[in-house]
């Protein structure tokens, strides 16, 4: 029996392999304008491959934007390397990025079967006047439950090229147009919420539930030209200009777009997933959550107070599935057509509402749940019959859909349905002794400032409109703010802390591990607006601390004492005799992936190095060699090096390490740099074995923490490293210098391409790596040094200067970002003049802070520009 598990087990494996989707080998090209298309290019001569010429076929051409998308075809990774960096450098490539996966969100649970849940006891409903198009894997449409005259199904689209048929072969399409417009089943107990429908199933991803960027952007085109007006997008993938730009295309043609929040149980404020976040500033898109029986979120479903919408049931729904059969699942996925049925009732049931207020009638008749609070935008739950039976009056009322917040100038801004109509908006928060204040404030165009006589902290929007109606209250949350630009240095024979003084937080606590414990002690509470810290009671390898900052609050709406508390910032002692090149921390380290580090050759000014109390089979240092290998995995382990330098009576330090054996490393990592998280991902990579941590590096005769990348030779190198600064809201990255190999203080500047305001690319050919890398006894390290400021302020933009003047939502911010995409963007020059904006502007914006006279001159220059624009267009 184990033979026959083993054999199954392999040749599963050999499928995945083989049939692992072709998406990631084709690059997505954007040429502008039109008559610039190269059908043909060249692929340069790799190891592996000989040059060759590939034909791109036609994505899409979007008239609006002035611009084709094709599809190459790039098996070979290092000819894809050498082409996106090739494509990226012309003028006429709008822009150039990788076919991304495409996956649904559902998941079967474990109990599934023993459940016998259906949300669903409402009377059939008409929503024949608004066509939905199900992006999926196909529709079963000869399925008994789907097979009746009420029901609409117009010609399948297929995207896939792997199957001539635009049937479903998956089930998890067939599972969401049962739950849209499934008949009523009362052997089943199963249900769709619309009796009348009419469904356009566009088959955008294949037998195994995924697809790639090309197929989703190919399967919303078709849509837009079927004329739907609504999308159900039960599926996740990552950022992509071309899916961005078509969604935006979807929201100008007034189609609404419910999508899938996803079910990693994380926050998409933090880690974002598409095109569900695409809400956050597009006013049609719709994130939605999956509420379980218990009515609170789904364990897996992902949340967010600034990004997600709303929940609706997901958990363990029962619908149509392949072969006439019937099948429970859970996932975003059954949530979102529940939602997307609502909004097809209520535009046939009132055909005259513009989408916007669709919208706004499903977020005003939401059943209000308080275990909510803080993680979704509108705290509910879909009620599809207060949404249909409600009072039209009571429902289509001004009502915000998302915010931005500069905490830095106190600024709010809105957008939403009807929000001329308020007239009276009012900030509520707790004042430094605890005492509940309020002030008021004037919503114009969207616009509100705060004149806070403190740090803003928590509060809540409270808004109304000229007819006494409330809008849903808005929370300001802020967490507290780590400290900027912390650092930790010598001073004599002390240890001295500094960051840049902030009023914002409260109070500062520092904590030091010695070298002989590895608990974490609490060695001072001070004053964020000091400024510093000195350390008297330490001892040499007294070198880690850590620094988290903190307020008391109030909760606006329930008067709760609560004591909020940042993310941990830590630090490693820049030591008098500094280790360049040396590990501050230790990499992660996988099982049967041997970690080598030659210390001697990073320092060679050490003569001795030995391991201080070593009790593990794992770890060996012979001549300066450190090698650390498992065979299985290993709990957090602590290493001592002792490092001498000269006789026995020389200088001695010992550099102390924690880390930890795992069964294996995905392709991104997290590190701490300068106090801030770093992660760092590698796409395109051969496979081979990578470790990156901090170091100390000598830059123009000083030294400076740097990030470290460490692999078994040139070629691992090659890829798409992809670096994202986390732990402070006001991060502006503003680029990179790595250190070539020519010399041991040759550092130049890296051309990098910008993903915002807190993460770059750096695409690495085989033709780079010999540059900027050098040996490390038998490996290669690259040596990295951001450039990276902070500023106080919680929102991140993308148009630096104007949304500093106005607000990263403000109506002005929207006119120039038209402007930059519609007169900018379709020629060489503007878009040169683009990328000069975005490489210069975040320090311009910062410089201009303290200068009022010079922003209001800059504010003239740009509303004259607006002015025109709007007129022009």
């Amino acid at each position: 029996m184990r033979v026959v598990k083993r054999l199954i087990f392999i040749v599963f494996v050999i499928w995945a392999v083989s049939s692992g989707s072709a998406a990631a080998q084709n690059l997505l090209v954007a040429w502008t304008p039109l008559e610039n298309v190269q059908w043909t290019l060249e692929l340069v001569a790799t190891d592996a491959q000989p040059a060759a010429q590939v034909e791109g076929t036609l994505v899409t051409t979007s008239e609006s934007r002035n611009y084709k998308l094709l599809s190459y075809p790039v098996p070979d990774r290092q000819q894809r390397l050498e082409l996106i960096k090739r494509l990226q450098a012309k003028d006429e490539v709008l822009f150039v990025e990788r076919d991304q996966p495409v996956e649904t969100q559902s998941s079967i649970p474990e109990y599934f079967l023993d459940l016998g849940l259906n949300d669903f006891s409402l009377a059939p409903t008409d929503c024949s006047l608004a066509p939905i198009a199900i992006i999926d894997t196909g529709v079963d449409s000869a399925h008994p439950d789907l097979n009746r005259q009420s029901l609409e199904f117009r010609p399948d689209i297929n995207i896939i090229e792997s199957t001539t048929s635009s049937q479903d072969d998956d089930g998890h399409g067939t599972h969401i147009a049962g739950l849209i417009a499934g008949t009523i089943n009362e052997q089943q107990k199963t249900a769709g919420l619309c009796d009348q429908a009419v469904i356009l199933s566009i088959k955008s991803l294949d037998g195994r539930g995924t697809g790639s960027t090309t197929s989703l952007v190919q399967g919303i085109e078709a849509a837009l030209d079927a004329g739907v007006k609504i999308i159900n997008a039960s599926l996740v993938t990552g950022d992509s200009p071309s899916l961005r730009f078509t969604i935006e295309d979807a929201n100008q043609e007034g189609v609404l777009v419910v999508a899938a929040a996803g079910n990693n149980g994380r926050s998409l404020d933090i880690q974002p997933a598409y095109p569900a976040s695409y809400t956050r500033d597009l006013p049609l898109v719709l994130a939605i959550a999956n509420a379980n029986s218990n009515r609170k979120l789904n364990l897996d479903s992902n949340y967010g107070l600034r990004t997600v919408d709303l929940a609706a049931p997901g958990t363990s729904l029962k619908s149509t599935w392949l072969n006439q059969e019937y099948r429970f699942l859970t996932g975003t996925s059954m949530a979102t057509p529940l939602v997307a049925a609502t909004l097809a009732a209520l535009a046939t049931q009132e055909p005259s509402l513009p989408p916007e207020a669709l919208k706004a009638i499903v977020l005003n008749s939401l059943e209000h749940e308080e275990a909510l609070l803080g993680e979704l935008r509108y705290p509910g739950i879909l009620d599809v019959r207060q949404a249909l039976t409600g009072s039209l009056d009571e429902l289509a009322r001004a009502t915000w859909f998302n915010y931005q917040l500069n905490e830095l100038d106190r600024e709010i801004s809105l957008s939403g349905y009807l929000l001329d109509e308020v007239d009276q908006v009012e900030y509520q928060y707790f004042d430094e002794a605890l005492t509940l204040q309020s002030l008021d404030a004037n919503l114009q165009a969207g616009n509100l400032s705060l004149d806070l006589p403190g740090a803003l902290r928590r509060g809540q929007l409270l808004m109304q409109t000229a007819s006494g109606r409330e809008l849903q209250p808005i929370p300001i949350n802020l967490a507290p703010q780590p400290l900027a630009n912390l650092k930790v240095a010598w001073e004599g024979e002390n240890i001295l802390l500094t960051w840049e003084p902030s009023k914002q937080p409260e109070k500062v606590e520092i904590q030091r591990r010695s070298s002989a414990s590895t608990n974490w002690e609490v060695i001072a509470e001070v004053d964020p607006q000091s400024g510093e810290y000195l350390d008297e009671q330490v001892e040499i390898d007294q070198l880690d601390f850590r620094v988290r900052t903190s307020y008391i609050a109030r909760e606006t709406a329930t008067s709760d004492l609560q004591t909020y508390v940042s993310e941990w910032q830590e630090l490693s002692l820049d030591h008098p005799e500094r280790l360049e090149g040396v590990p501050l921390q230790m990499p992660g380290i996988a099982v049967n992936q041997p970690f080598q580090l030659d210390l001697k050759s990073l320092a060679n000014y050490w003569g001795l190095w030995e391991i201080e109390d070593q009790a593990s089979n794992f770890v060996t240092l012979t001549d300066g060699l450190l090698i650390i290998e498992a065979d299985q995995p290993v709990a957090p382990y602590r290493l001592d090096l002792r490092m001498e330098r000269g006789s026995e009576d020389g200088d001695q330090r010992i550099q102390q390490y924690r880390f930890q054996v795992v069964e294996s490393l995905s392709e991104t990592r997290e590190i701490i740099w300068e106090g801030l998280r770093v992660r760092v991902t590698r796409e395109e990579g051969d496979g081979q074995a990578w470790w990156v941590y901090p170091v100390y590096a000598t830059r123009n005769g000083q030294t400076y923490e740097s990030i470290s990348i460490l692999t078994e030779d040139e070629a691992a190198l090659e890829g798409i490293w992809t670096f994202e600064f986390f732990g402070h809201s006001g991060i502006n990255l503003n680029g990179f210098s790595a250190r070539q190999d020519k010399a041991l203080d040759s550092w130049e500047p890296v051309n990098l391409d910008f993903l915002g305001t807190t993460s770059a690319q750096w695409i690495l050919t085989s033709s780079d790596t010999q540059l900027w890398s050098r040996p490390a006894g038998e490996k290669r390290q690259l040596l990295i040094n951001p450039s990276v400021t902070l500023r106080s302020s919680s929102v991140q933009v993308d148009c630096y200067i104007a949304s500093s003047l106005y607000g990263a939502q403000s109506g002005q911010v929207e006119v120039l970002r038209d402007f930059r995409n519609k007169a900018l963007a379709t020629h060489p020059p503007g878009r040169w003049l683009i990328r000069q904006y975005y490489r210069y502007s975040p320090a311009i914006a910062e410089w201009m802070d303290d200068k009022p006279r010079l922003e209001a001159v800059t504010r003239w220059w740009l509303d004259r520009l607006v002015a025109f624009w709007s007129w022009f267009k």
